[in-house]
């Protein structure tokens, strides 16, 4: 996913609070989760404060 390498230190306290187990994060951003649920992508999407179609740009 094209977001994966974007969320890094920054992103991922943020993605915690909003309720993305740490381990999610790790394995999205190594790759090894490439089919994150929608509701995933929606908490990772808000936590990031931008929008789930900007993660794939």
């Amino acid at each position: 996913m094209a977001f994966a390498r974007e969320i890094g230190e920054i992103g991922r306290p943020a993605c915690r609070r909003a309720g993305v187990a740490n381990n999610t994060i790790i394995k999205i951003e190594a790759g090894k989760n490439q089919n994150p649920t929608l509701d995933t992508l929606k908490k990772i999407a808000k936590a990031l404060n931008v929008s789930v179609a900007d993660l794939f740009k």
